[in-house]
């Protein structure tokens, strides 16, 4: 049977062409609603044109010979039942039909391999059908990508219906993946890599899909989208095109959400036509809307917006996104704390993911979607380069590429690097300030009393180290702002005496510190202390202020014994003074600190509660000061064993935090780490998944992928992993996490904990022998570092017999002692 256009065809017609966009607008509207819907739909907007009536009568009525044409016979089916074989292929099940045919489930006796069998009825179908068929079994043969579904066979049945078979996907729809498997959005992106790569090998291969939707991109259970689907694809080059189906004007192919304004208005379709589809796919996935407004899709009039709206930018259509999580995307908070995300509505989340789309991904998504083909991404893999970009911090094509613009990438980019640099030129400008006013100082502190030079002495001490507060200054050890320092330590001393001298020792010290140069900065403070001591004999605040920084030192180094023993003189030392309890909240809390390391767990608490009570009556429930005691009450509580109590203030610490500061800000993150920690001993796993995950997320994007703090994290979720049973995932982050921890803090007490993990990870891969020396060594360490008592020193004692159980041997003698 041979189809032609309508003699109304406005071509034929000689119609003005905005007017035949006009009809064939509401043609694609109209055929979204239910039948009972239409005619009152085409009365209401014809508003009394019978020239336009019968116009979109005419090409409403060619639209739906065609779809009779191909669904019609299609649809009783072909008659195959299980059991029934089709070449080699024995048939399972019915899996769906279309307008080109219907899809079965099979197997392949000789293999045993599930395939999906593509069929159709030779004797009921027109030419035009049959070649389109024919044309998508050649263009599935030709197409060869990890993420497209491939071809393995192709046929005749034994009553002459074509067949190919071909790669069966068990999946869901990327979206609905995406969703049920609350993806957070640097996932989503690199998920939706792999799809533009598919797409991109159809391209180069001459062949646009021009059916891109979440429902023909499927991702299986190990999270590999597959492309399928090609039913209605076009070929371009010469020889696939000439054996094929020619797009008949006016005919729209593909589904009219995800459709192009080409692909509506019936104009050739290109390389841009999946690229926009592309775009409303991306869209979806990042803001859990469509880009047309809903009142638009529930009307069936999506032609009209996707020739007219210009989307908003996904930032701003994120707000729409809704908080039973229909359709919505679930963002790391949600993931972290689903009953939380209920009661705070989602409000929250809306404005962290809001936050996180705005800028680059809003521009790299509205440039898929424009409305003229040239003015999108050239091919897919431009598109693909863009959001590659955009993950590393690169600045992306689709923004306007501004000087600012690239400048502020460029710091994202290199952060430290500009750091030191900023570091640097302000040290010079300072150390030279300094030098140039040090003997004006010195005068200054002859003629006017002590006090009131050392306050001006402080308060340049206080801007020196707020500067070096905020950057990480380990990089240059050996560097010229070492070199500086040297100079104006060399100036200071020459000219300064007595509390002035102190006071710029006391900042010199502090900056050494924050250098990592440790030896050179006890020297200092020590100095410092020992001026001040002789400065003002007895108690003073100032001498209490160098033993506390000298203290500190102390701690930070691991000399907890000396940093205990100073701590308490501090203690005592200001409560001689008579100062109020709230001045002395942070000796108490470092106090409490120490004794935990110690493995004196009951002091520890005692020190800790006493100092929540202070800040709370001092300050009230919601104080950032509040939320920290909590959360170190918190971990104390974990370390020791009470589970219940530590998630309760940790909890609130949480609460609290998340008012000060954003749901994915490392702050919050911090508290979130030991919460995952205890949930996963408690056995709440998935739910302590969910929150490593999201302090992951958060870490990374603060820290960077090689920090410290993200390689603590890499090893509780190995630890989670194992225990779930997912030996890849746990091998993943191990390797992640072991280098950096053994690098930056080898024999600390954090990296004992991840060596026990890889010993327990080797013991699951019967790798004995290897196991061994790493769960010995770590379970000695945690003992010595923790204390017996420690829920780390415990995990580890517990996995080290793990091993002893797996050998089938009993436990050593001096390990069988140890309580458990």
């Amino acid at each position: 049977m041979e189809i032609y256009l309508p003699v109304s065809n406005p071509s034929n017609e000689s119609m003005k062409r905005q007017r035949w966009l006009q009809a064939k607008e509401i043609v694609v509207d109209a055929q979204e609603l239910p039948s009972a819907q239409r005619e009152p739909f085409l009365d209401e907007v014809c508003k009394g044109d019978s020239d336009l009536r019968r116009e979109v009568d005419s090409l409403l009525a060619y639209e739906e010979a065609c779809i009779s044409i191909l669904n019609g016979p299609i649809l009783h089916g072909s008659g195959l039942v299980p059991g029934q074989r089709v070449g080699p292929y024995e048939i399972e099940e019915a899996l769906g039909k279309g307008g080109m045919g219907q899809v079965f489930l099979a197997k392949r006796d000789d293999f045993g391999k599930q395939v999906a069998i593509k069929l159709i009825r030779k004797g009921s179908l027109s030419t035009d059908l049959l070649n389109r068929f024919h044309m998508e079994r050649a263009i599935l043969a030709r197409l060869e990508h990890p993420n497209i579904a491939a071809i393995y066979d192709g046929g005749v049945t034994h009553s002459g219906e074509p067949y190919f078979a071909m790669e069966y996907v068990a999946g869901e729809p990327i979206d609905d993946y995406c969703r049920t498997h609350e993806l957070p959005i640097r996932d989503r992106l690199e998920l939706f890599l792999k799809v533009c790569s598919a797409v991109q090998r159809a391209h180069q291969s001459l062949v646009i899909h021009r059916d891109l939707k979440p429902g023909n991109i499927l991702v299986t259970d190990e999270g590999e989208p597959k492309l399928i689907d090609f039913g209605i694809a076009k070929p371009l080059g010469s020889e696939l095109a000439a054996e094929g189906v020619a797009t008949v004007a006016g005919r729209t192919l593909g589904t009219p959400r995800y459709a192009s304004p080409e692909q509506v208005c019936g104009d050739p379709v290109t390389v841009g036509t999946d690229i926009y589809s592309l775009g409303v796919v991306l869209y979806e996935l990042l803001t859990g809307v469509s880009p047309y407004p809903l009142e638009v899709l529930r009307s069936g009039r999506i032609g009209r917006a996707i020739l007219s709206f210009d989307p908003q930018k996904p930032s701003a259509a994120a707000r729409y996104r809704q908080p039973d999580r229909q359709g919505g995307i679930i963002t790391d908070s949600e993931a972290a704390n689903p009953e939380r995300s209920r009661l705070n509505s989602g409000q929250s989340e809306v404005r962290r993911l809001q936050r996180r789309l705005a800028g680059d991904l809003d521009s790299i998504v509205l440039k898929a979607l424009r409305k003229e083909p040239d003015e999108r991404y050239a091919s897919a893999e431009r598109f693909a380069d863009d959001v590659h970009r955009h993950l590393q911090g690169l600045p992306v094509d689709a923004r306007s590429g501004t000087f600012v613009y690239r400048v502020w990438k460029f710091a994202r980019r290199n952060r430290l690097r500009l750091a030191l640099t900023v570091v640097l030129f302000l040290v010079a400008l300072i150390a030279g300030w300094q030098i140039l006013e040090s003997n004006r100082d010195a005068e200054l502190a002859e003629v006017r009393a002590q006090e009131g030079a050392r306050q001006i002495l402080q308060m340049r001490s206080e801007l020196l180290n707020n500067l070096f507060q905020k950057s990480d200054l380990s990089a240059d050890r050996e560097g010229p702002i070492q070199r500086l320092l040297a100079i104006g330590e060399e100036r200071i001393r020459e000219r300064l005496k007595g509390e002035s001298l102190a006071t710029q020792l006391e900042s010199l010290g502090l900056l050494y510190h924050r250098l990592g140069l440790d030896q050179r900065a006890r020297g200092l403070l020590q100095e410092c202390l020992t001026l001040r001591q002789s400065l003002y004999p007895g108690d003073h605040e100032l001498t209490a202020r160098a033993l506390t920084n000298l203290a500190a030192w102390h701690y930070s180094t691991g000399g907890y014994d000396k940093a205990e023993e100073l701590y308490r003189e501090v203690l005592a030392m200001r409560e001689r003074l008579g100062q109020e309890e709230v001045e002395l909240v942070k000796a108490i809390s470092n106090l409490g600190t120490i004794l935990m390391h110690r493995g004196e767990y009951q002091s520890a608490e005692n020190y800790y509660r006493r100092a929540l009570k202070i800040r709370l009556a001092a300050y009230g429930p919601d104080d950032l000061d509040v939320a920290t005691s909590r959360r170190s009450l918190g971990n104390l509580l974990y370390v020791r064993g009470d589970f219940d109590t530590a998630e309760d203030e940790l909890r609130e610490a949480e609460r609290v935090r998340r008012l000060h500061f954003a749901d994915d800000d490392h702050r919050v993150a911090a508290v979130q780490s030991t919460l995952g920690r205890v949930l996963h001993t408690r056995g709440d796993l998935p739910e302590a998944g969910r929150i490593l995950n999201a302090v992951l997320d958060s870490r990374r994007e603060h820290f960077g992928d090689d920090a410290f703090e993200v390689a603590v994290t890499h090893r509780d979720l190995a630890a989670l992993s194992l225990d779930l049973g997912n030996l890849e995932k746990a091998g993943a982050y191990l390797a992640k996490a072991l280098p950096i921890l053994r690098e930056e803090k080898p024999g600390d007490w954090q990296t004992a904990c991840a060596e026990s993990i890889w010993g327990a990870y080797l013991v699951k891969q019967e790798r004995y022998s290897e196991a061994e020396p790493y769960l010995k060594q770590s379970y000695l360490s945690l003992k010595k570092n923790r204390g017996k008592n420690s829920i780390y020193t415990h995990d580890a004692r517990r996995r080290f017999a793990d091993l002893y159980t797996a050998l089938g041997e009993p436990l050593p003698v001096w390990l069988r002692a140890v309580k458990e």
